[in-house]
């Protein structure tokens, strides 16, 4: 491709005409080659692979063949970055893109592992320039959403068309952590913890040291899941995330795939289980990594790693299975005998389900997406504008006890079922002879638009009847309003 200019190449006053003339002339081929600057032109396939020259290509079967497979896309004038869009240069002569499952140089990287087709009127695929190859970033079928299709069909096409992400697990890289950086669970008691739409149970043993942890040497966050205490009590623990029926139900009957890195923290002594529930009922999920059983439904996935299988460098593990046709909710959950002792534990990090056999790179999606769905477990009442500020106001009931109504901005679509709270003692309330640092919160009820909670200060001197308002002294104190629906 056209190479630009060097910088101050117009701006150099020893410049000649002639040397202008050419950097313009480069400028033109540049924008030529850019989307919708030019035509776009065709390009044969030859031994499976095309050299592209522009952002935009028509491309052809080897010798007008009447199908043909195109597996490699040159790189070698493409920056990182670059996209390339491609279409069929005769929709009679189809031309499968093929996915690449190992990555080799030159390779094309498609959502789920599925190949595209460039054939059907209308088709085409984009595509952006990473590391050694080429990733997807969304297609058109061409197929249309015709009443005929079966609903199976219909959301393939659909998801074809719209680029949508197949991974079915939210905030599979751990990016999101809007509550805290650790967390403590008391053993025994559900609890959210600190990486979005995941789960952690701790049914026995010892309090720990569980949390997102942003960054490790690659760059890549992770959940961190250790324990810290030396006291010798093991007991089991499970993580995991549930997918609600909205999001799964087309998958009933069908095959799935699990993939997911993990590696472990010190010496860590013992197997790990991978297990896949499925229920039949919707809003058993929570149960589900909790117990790890359901009230209906089964576990049509149980694998165990061996310890010897783990070790203390990121390793991928990938199972499929085919999921009951009474499927409505699944749970994905790992579990482990907390070993005795402290210092040794599991990080989990680049999650992904999808449907079908094979599984390809992770795909990442767009952080605000990300955000979107981490959101809708949960709405978080933070220090956002400040240390001080409000976040509802009540009045008192008795001398030890106040209600407080906070509420939510924006009204959520499903209302809260409970509240967990971190670091309490950064909250206090303010009534009209100043101020009383916080005990306790109990969830008392709520609605869409807010939720009313029962405070408890640390000193019971309130005077019952008088108006009250919970605020924040540090920015870390946040109110988590469990089971919601943004």
């Amino acid at each position: 491709m056209t190479e630009l200019p060097a910088a101050g190449t117009f701006s150099d006053p020893a410049r000649l005409n002639a040397e202008a003339k050419f950097a313009q002339d480069q400028l033109l081929g540049v924008v030529g080659e850019l989307l919708g600057g030019a035509a776009p032109t065709v390009l044969g396939i030859a031994a499976g692979a095309i050299e592209p020259t522009r952002a935009a290509h028509l491309v052809a079967t080897f010798a007008g063949q009447a199908a043909d497979t195109l597996d490699r896309i040159g790189i070698e004038t493409h920056p990182l970055g670059r996209t390339l869009l491609l279409l069929p240069a005769d929709p009679a002569r189809v031309v499968t893109v093929a996915h690449d499952p190992v990555g080799i140089a030159e390779g094309i990287w498609l959502h789920e592992g599925r190949d595209a087709q460039l054939g059907p009127e209308g088709s085409w695929l984009w595509l952006r320039r990473e590391a050694s190859g080429w990733r997807e970033i969304t297609r058109r079928s061409g197929l249309g959403l015709d009443l005929a299709a079966t609903p199976a069909e219909a959301r393939e096409r659909l998801q074809i068309q719209t680029g949508a992400t197949v991974n079915l697990i939210d905030n599979g890289d751990m990016r999101v952590a809007r509550r805290n950086v650790g967390y403590d669970p008391t053993p025994g008691v559900a609890s959210y913890g600190a990486c979005d739409r995941f789960y952690f149970f701790q049914q026995g043993g010892q309090q720990g040291d569980y949390r997102v942890q942003q960054g490790d040497a690659n760059g890549e966050s992770h959940v961190f899941l250790r324990s810290d205490s030396t006291t010798p009590l093991p007991g089991l623990q499970r993580f995991g995330q549930v997918i609600e029926t909205a999001n799964c139900a087309h998958l009933a009957g069908r095959l799935v795939t699990l993939s997911f890195e993990v590696d472990t923290i010190g010496a860590f002594p013992n197997d790990l289980n991978v297990v896949i529930s499925t229920g039949t009922g919707e809003d058993e999920g929570a149960q589900a990594v909790e117990t790890g059983g359901w009230t209906s439904g089964s576990s049509p996935l149980a694998e165990t790693i061996p310890a010897a299988g783990l070790s203390n460098d990121w390793q991928t593990f990938s199972y499929s299975v085919t999921l009951p046709i009474q499927t409505r909710e699944i749970a994905v959950a790992w579990n482990w005998v907390d070993p005795p002792g402290g210092s040794v534990g599991l990080r989990f990090r680049n999650v992904q389900l999808v449907e079908g056999g094979a599984v390809g790179p992770f795909q990442r999606r767009p952080i605000a997406q990300e955000i979107a769905a981490a959101g809708r477990d949960a709405y978080v009442a933070q220090a956002e504008q400040g240390v001080g500020m409000p976040l509802g106001s009540g009045y008192a009931r008795s001398s030890a006890l106040a209600w407080i109504f906070v509420p939510f901005a924006p009204a959520l679509r499903a209302a809260p079922t409970g509240l967990t709270v971190t670091n309490v003692g950064g909250l206090y309330l303010r009534r009209g002879g100043g101020t009383l640092n916080v005990q306790s919160l109990t969830f008392l009820e709520a609605g869409r638009e807010g939720a009313v909670v029962e405070v408890a200060p640390t000193s019971a001197s309130l005077a019952p009847g008088d108006g009250a308002i919970l605020a924040h002294a540090t920015i870390t104190s946040r109110l988590i309003f469990t089971g919601s629906e943004l």
